[in-house]
């Protein structure tokens, strides 16, 4: 989706994913455990944890928590994009002040759980966020500088007929590519193989109609 949504993320367990989007992940309360680039960090009240697009990503509560996820399209900030491209934050923990960390709060309400926002909206929060980011943290290169476009339009294929049986050699053919070549790509810039992140995307998809809908299990898993 276009724009910047920020959502409610009371005692998180968010399974193995990827996305699009960019995402800030804010712990309000208690401790939150983030798996990313191959590495866990634990994140507490008042830290923000970046996470870029096409990273594979994982949160769980440890114990009572309270959070948000600031979810955006990174495109749309060229100057934070440059710096961000092909690489990772170090130590990828950034404390927030109890201003900040108050305004984030009264820009969500309390009887919806995600909250869309328009561009004016997004540039005052991202730009202070990256500010602190880049200010805390060093970047460190996580994979080559490499154009991501024809990745960006497999993944977009792949989050939107994960219901089908799509496979890695129809969505090659539907980027024009051969599919080993794609299966690499995937590996490298993801961590992960094609066949583990159509598994995890069905994983995320399962978890959100169990919790959301009254569904059966057996039509959830058809």
């Amino acid at each position: 989706h276009n724009g910047m949504t920020i959502r409610r993320c009371d005692d998180v367990r968010c399974f193995a994913h990827v996305n699009l989007q960019a995402e800030i992940f804010i712990v309000f309360s208690g401790k939150v455990r983030a798996v990313s680039n191959g590495r866990e960090t634990v994140i507490s009240a008042g830290e923000a944890f970046f996470v870029n697009s096409l990273e594979v990503h994982a949160f769980f509560a440890e114990g009572e928590s309270s959070a948000a996820v600031v979810m955006f399209n990174i495109s749309e900030f060229p100057a934070i994009e440059k710096r961000t491209d092909g690489y990772t934050a170090e130590p990828n923990i950034t404390k927030l002040t109890e201003k900040k960390t108050d305004e984030i709060k009264r820009r969500m309400t309390e009887d919806e759980d995600t909250v869309f926002y328009d561009e004016v909206e997004i540039a005052s929060l991202i730009y202070p966020l990256f500010s602190e980011i880049f200010r805390q943290n060093a970047l460190r290169k996580s994979c080559d500088a490499q154009s991501s476009e024809t990745l960006i339009k497999a993944m977009k294929i792949i989050l939107e007929k994960y219901d089908t049986d799509i496979t890695l050699e129809k969505v090659a053919h539907m980027v024009g590519i051969h599919p080993i070549h794609l299966g690499r790509c995937i590996k490298k810039r993801l961590g992960e193989g094609f066949v583990d992140i159509l598994s995890s995307i069905r994983v995320d998809k399962a978890i959100r109609m169990l919790t959301s809908g009254d569904e059966k299990i057996s039509d959830i898993a058809y």
